[in-house]
C-alpha cells in the first residue's frame, strides 16, 4: 500500500502562482463592457480548446488505434459527443457574453 502524502506542502510554492494570476481575473470588472467582452472572449476560447482537445483524443484512439473493437468506438465516439456538447455549450456561453457587453458598449 502506497503512503498518502499531503498535498499541503504544494500550497505553499503555488499560492504566490495563484496570486499573480488572479489579479488580471479581477481586474476585469473595473474595465467594465471591455472586461466582459474579454472574459467572452477567452470563455469562447476554451471552448474551442475543449473541442480541439475531445477531436484529438478520439483521433487518437479510434484512427491512431484502428484495432479496437466495435463497442470500444462506440464508447468513444460517445466520449466525443458529450465532449463537443460541453464546448458547444461554451462557445454559445462565450457568445452571449459577448455579444451582452458590444451591446452594453453600444447602448452607453
Amino acid at each position: 500500500m502506497r503512503k498518502e502524502y499531503s498535498e499541503l506542502v504544494l500550497l505553499v510554492p503555488l499560492f504566490p502562482i495563484f496570486l499573480l494570476g488572479m489579479l488580471p481575473l479581477l481586474l476585469f470588472p473595473l474595465l467594465g463592457f471591455a472586461g466582459l467582452t474579454v472574459i467572452g472572449a477567452l470563455v469562447i476560447a476554451c471552448g474551442f480548446g475543449e473541442y480541439s482537445r475531445a477531436m484529438a483524443e478520439y483521433n487518437e484512439d479510434v484512427i491512431v488505434r484502428s484495432y479496437l473493437a466495435r463497442s470500444d468506438q462506440d464508447r468513444h465516439l460517445s466520449s466525443l459527443k458529450s465532449a463537443s456538447r460541453l464546448a458547444k455549450g461554451l462557445i454559445a456561453v462565450g457568445v452571449g457574453i459577448a455579444s451582452s457587453a458590444i451591446i452594453g458598449l453600444y447602448w452607453n
